[in-house]
């Protein structure tokens, strides 16, 4: 239970205090400003920059996809060690395995006429 009767003026006479300070703040004013530095005009410059970001990620990794096709189909080590198998380019595997399949199919269509 609170028994401190001079803690307690004190406390109401701050409280009424602070009411009268945010009674009559630039609450307008206050939020514009907060509003203009928050989501202002910087983070235009901030987009363009981030979208060139990910522009020179995108050429980048293009580039590195070309790189692994042309490859033999398989990932380039970078000094990995561990078992290859995880590290081989499943769709390069796969793409092999359709053009035999279609190899097969077409001697086979050769021979049967």
């Amino acid at each position: 239970v609170w028994s401190d009767p001079y803690l307690s003026f004190w406390v109401l006479c701050f409280l009424v205090l602070l009411m009268l300070v945010l009674l009559v703040f630039p609450w307008r004013l206050f939020l514009f400003v907060v509003g203009a530095v928050c989501f202002g005009p910087q983070n235009i410059f901030v987009r363009k920059r981030l979208e060139r970001q990910a522009a020179s990620k995108e050429d980048s990794s293009e580039e590195v996809e070309a790189d692994v096709i042309s490859n033999s189909g398989s990932i380039p080590d970078e000094g990995k060690k561990g078992n290859r198998r995880f590290r081989q380019n499943p769709l390069a595997k796969l793409k092999e395995k359709r053009q035999k399949k279609l190899a097969e199919k077409q001697e086979l269509h050769q021979k049967d006429p």
